[in-house]
């Protein structure tokens, strides 16, 4: 007798199914389920890796439909076995896993051919290599990826022990309903979901081979769906992992953007960077995909502002020393200059080169400019003078194979004359290269290999001390400049994002990217001293020395805390 998709028909009745199978079906058809099972996971990384390795310029087209091709083949011949061992459907089956593949692969082939508007990838090597830590991260903060998690075991349980096709259909459609509620919130946040659009698709595969009572299927489709929806939430970083309200309630923090009174012409989830002139007046944001470039007065809280069109406005970057205004248009490849103070714009430059075409982050350093790029980890140098480029690094070391991405952070020190950049992935550990680089040569002179993805760095000027922003291993890694090696490792919170060290206090403030935690530590002992939760998607942190005040940006808003009594107040850590 045969058993459709391991579900019995209410006519069966059958008390011990193994009885009409002979032992060599049950051991073939185990060592098939057992066998697809981890070659569908090796087929879908391979599809996925191969989209993605296009989007570096590492392969070709003709390599991506080859691995398309195969897949295609493959996905073919599997579900031919799976029909003769089991009796199941053959073209419906068949036409939902090339839905479900399909889809899954689109959302990085979308950005693949979305040309020189490209993301930044610098997560992908982790990605490979720290997945475990990362969704271990993710179930200790997010209780719904828990929850999912455990819907799926439970679905899967269902489909497979007992005929309860009911159970499959309301939990896949509360995963359908959460889902809708997560892209109401993106939309109100500015966000464009279009590089998402395949996840319904995946959602109505889920729920009908959940509905028609098709368990591999089922659990194939799930694994994409959650895999796609992860994916999804770690790109646009919004994840409701903290909603802690003391940090944004509290009497000593000041909520500086968007104003109550007027209204906000940049969601605050677009917010990139914050940055103060020298004076203290002016207070910038950086819009981010809105193109705008906000400017708010610190005395009186007006905001002014103006739009740059089709900009990606990611970086703001003040000169210390002649106190000119460059803000970083990633889209463009394009640097607008403004007078100090204002926002009338003077002049705009192109710092688009022949192998770099997606600028990270600005640095002005004795009458030059320094431009870091991200989808090729590479260094430009530019002169003050029409911004001509006289010189270019690359970071990416000869013969690597991991992905050509970083350059996510870069420092300049004065004290010892150097620029320090971090080089982006090395090896296939995941661990970052921090490079120093001699401005008068414009030549990587020192090298040191930290054991984490680092994306952000933070100077003590004074000891000559460099700090970076360990990403998964809830580290911040103090380097000596001198000796250009790893002297101690610091705490930090999880998805350690941005660093700061303040030097009047001796402190070092780091927050969690996901979870807003805010933490604080000694910086001679190395001592946390205390730790608080804030708001989720924490973009940007800045102090403001001469207003001793500590600003971050983050989902909902741009805050402003006195240090003075943030610090000094009891902290309650969670």
């Amino acid at each position: 007798m045969a058993y459709d998709h391991f579900n019995l028909t209410s006519t069966d009745k059958v008390i011990a199914p193994v009885a009409t199978d002979d032992l060599s079906g049950v051991a073939s058809r185990a060592a098939y389920i057992v066998f697809d099972a981890i070659a569908y996971v090796l087929l879908i990384f391979l599809c996925v890796q191969a989209a993605l390795l296009r989007l570096e310029n590492l392969v070709d087209l003709i390599h991506v439909l080859t691995v398309i091709f195969f897949s295609g083949i493959y996905i073919f011949a599997s579900r031919a076995i799976y029909t003769k061992l089991f009796k199941a459907p053959l073209v419906f089956g068949l036409m939902l896993e090339y839905i479900a593949v399909f889809s899954f692969v689109a959302i990085p082939a979308f950005l693949v051919v979305r040309g020189p508007e490209v993301q930044n990838f610098c997560w992908l090597t982790l990605w490979w290599h720290q997945l475990p830590a990362l969704l271990g991260m993710f179930l200790k903060l997010s209780p719904f990826v828990a929850v999912c998690l455990m819907i799926a075991f439970c679905v899967f349980t269902s489909q497979v022990v007992r005929k309860r096709p009911q159970i499959p259909m309301l939990a896949v459609s509360a995963i359908g309903v959460l889902l809708l509620l997560q892209y109401i919130v993106i939309m109100r946040h500015g966000f464009r979901f279009m590089e998402f659009v395949a996840l319904p698709a995946l959602m109505i595969v889920t729920l009908l081979s959940a509905f028609r009572g098709q368990p591999r299927l089922f659990a194939k489709s799930l694994l994409l769906f959650f895999i796609a929806v992860f994916a999804s939430w770690h790109f646009l970083g919004l994840l409701p992992v903290n909603h802690e309200r003391s940090f944004i309630e509290s009497s000593d923090v000041d909520k500086v953007y968007p104003p109550a009174d007027v209204t906000a012409p940049v969601p605050a989830a677009l917010v990139k960077d914050i940055a103060f002139d020298p004076a203290g007046d002016m207070f910038y944001i950086a819009g981010g995909r809105s193109g705008y470039v906000l400017a708010i007065d610190t005395g009186s809280g007006v905001l002014h502002h103006i739009l740059f069109k089709n900009a990606d406005i990611s970086r703001i970057a003040i000169d210390r020393w002649t106190h000119d205004m460059f803000a970083l248009d990633r889209a463009g490849a394009d640097v607008h200059q403004f007078a100090p103070g204002s926002l009338r714009a003077m002049t705009k430059h192109s710092v688009k080169t022949d192998w770099g075409f997606v600028p990270e982050k600005i640095i002005p350093f004795d009458n030059q400019f320094y431009v870091t790029y991200s989808e090729y980890p590479a260094i430009a140098e530019f002169s003050t003078a029409g911004f001509r480029q006289e010189g270019g690094i690359s970071l990416r070391p000869a013969g690597m194979t991991t992905f050509r991405t970083g350059a996510s952070d870069m420092v300049a020190v004065r004290e010892a004359g150097a620029l320090y950049a971090v080089a982006g992935a090395h090896g296939t550990k995941g661990e970052s290269m921090i490079v120093r680089i001699d401005p008068a040569r414009f030549v990587v002179n020192a090298q040191v290999i930290v054991p984490d993805y680092v994306r952000s760095l933070a100077v003590d000027r004074k000891k000559l001390r460099l700090y970076a922003a360990g990403y998964f291993k809830n580290n911040i890694y103090e380097i000596d400049l001198k000796t250009m090696t790893v002297a101690r490792s610091l705490p930090a919170p999880p998805a350690c994002s941005n660093v700061i060290f303040d030097a009047g206090r001796k402190l070092i403030y780091s927050t969690g990217y996901f979870n807003g935690e805010l933490m604080i530590v000694d910086a001679q002992n190395g001592r946390m001293l205390d730790m608080r939760r804030t708001c989720n998607k924490i973009e940007a942190m800045n102090l403001d020395e001469r207003r001793d005040r500590l600003y971050i940006a983050c989902v909902n808003g741009v805050y402003s805390a006195s240090l003075e009594k943030y610090i000094s107040t009891p902290m309650q850590s969670n």
